[in-house]
C-alpha cells in the first residue's frame, strides 16, 4: 500500500511538472518541494505505524545522496534547478520498492531517466536541426573540428573499457562496461550535435520583462561600469532582474533548454513497467 501511494503521488506530480515545464519551461518549487515533503512525511508515518525505522531512514539517506548529486548537476549547468529538485523528490518517493532489483530501484529510475533524457534531447535536437538545417551544418563543422582531440580520447576510452569487460565474470558488469564503452564512443559526436543545436537554435534575445529567475544570460551585464551579472553564474537572480528593469535595459541574450520533465515521467513509467534499466533489457534481447 505504501509503494502504491508513493507511486501515485510521484506520477501525478510528474504529470503536472511535465505540463507546466512544456508550457513555461520551468518547474515551480511548489511541485518539487511537495514531492519531497509528501515522500518523507508518508514514509515517516508508515515507519511509526509499522515500527520499522528503515522505511524512513533509507529515504533520508537517498535524500542526502541525491541532494548532493542534484547540486553537482545544477552547479555544473548540466540540469536546471527545477530538474535537480525533481530528482530529489523522485529519490525520496522511490527509496524502497516491494520487488527485488539487481541494483537499488532508485538507481534504476535515475539511469532510465538519463537514457530517456538523452533520446529525448536527441529527438528534440533532430527537430531543430531539420528546421534550421543551413545554420546547423555550418556550426557543426566548426565545433566538430574544435573537438578533434576529444574524439580521439573518447575513442581510446571506449576501447579500454570494452577490453576490460573480458576480465569480468559477472554478466551484469559486462553489460554495464559495454554500455559505457558505447556511450563513450558516441559521446563526442552527440555533444557536438547538441552544442551546435544550442548555439544556432537555442540562443535568443528576449525582453528583460520576460526574464525568469534561473534563466541563463550568456553575456556579462554592466550598469554604469559595474558588473551586475556574470555569465559564468548559474542563472539570473530576482534582484538582478529588478536592476535590469530599473536601468531600462530592453533585451538580453539567453540560452534556452529543452523541457526535461517529460524525460522524468517517461523514465519513471519505464522503470515501473520493466523494473530494470531499459538498456539492459534491450541488450539482452539482442
Amino acid at each position: 500500500m505504501l509503494y502504491l501511494i508513493l507511486s501515485i503521488i510521484a506520477l501525478l506530480g510528474l504529470i503536472i511538472a511535465t505540463i507546466v515545464d512544456i508550457k513555461i519551461k520551468e518547474i515551480p518549487d511548489v511541485i518539487t518541494y511537495s514531492l519531497v515533503f509528501l515522500g518523507l512525511s508518508i514514509r515517516g508515518i508508515y515507519a511509526i505505524a509499522e515500527k520499522d525505522a528503515k522505511i524512513f531512514t533509507i529515504a533520508l539517506i537517498y535524500f542526502l545522496i541525491f541532494f548532493a548529486l542534484a547540486n553537482i548537476l545544477y552547479y555544473t549547468k548540466q540540469w536546471g534547478g527545477g530538474d535537480s529538485k525533481l530528482l530529489i523528490g523522485i529519490a525520496v518517493l522511490f527509496a524502497t520498492a516491494p520487488f527485488e532489483t539487481k541494483i537499488p530501484f532508485v538507481l534504476v529510475i535515475f539511469m532510465n531517466i538519463l537514457i530517456v533524457g538523452l533520446l529525448y534531447n536527441l529527438f528534440g535536437a533532430g527537430y531543430l536541426i531539420v528546421k534550421n538545417w543551413k545554420k546547423f551544418i555550418l556550426k557543426f563543422k566548426i565545433i566538430n573540428k574544435e573537438i578533434k582531440k576529444q574524439k580521439y580520447y573518447t575513442f581510446i576510452l571506449a576501447i579500454i573499457v570494452f577490453l576490460l569487460q573480458f576480465f569480468l565474470d559477472d554478466a551484469i558488469l559486462k553489460i554495464m562496461f559495454n554500455a559505457i564503452a558505447l556511450f563513450s564512443l558516441i559521446s563526442s559526436y552527440a555533444w557536438a550535435i547538441l552544442k551546435s543545436v544550442e548555439e544556432c537554435c537555442m540562443i535568443k534575445d528576449i525582453p528583460v520583462k520576460n526574464l525568469r529567475e534561473g534563466d541563463w544570460i550568456i553575456k556579462d551585464i554592466f550598469i554604469k561600469g559595474k558588473k551586475i551579472y556574470n555569465c559564468k553564474s548559474i542563472g539570473v537572480e530576482r534582484k538582478q532582474i529588478d536592476l535590469l528593469l530599473k536601468a531600462k535595459i530592453k533585451k538580453v541574450t539567453i540560452k534556452e533548454g529543452f523541457a526535461f520533465a517529460p524525460a522524468f515521467l517517461l523514465g519513471v513509467i519505464i522503470s515501473l513497467i520493466f523494473k530494470e534499466v531499459i538498456l539492459f533489457r534491450l541488450i539482452n534481447l539482442i
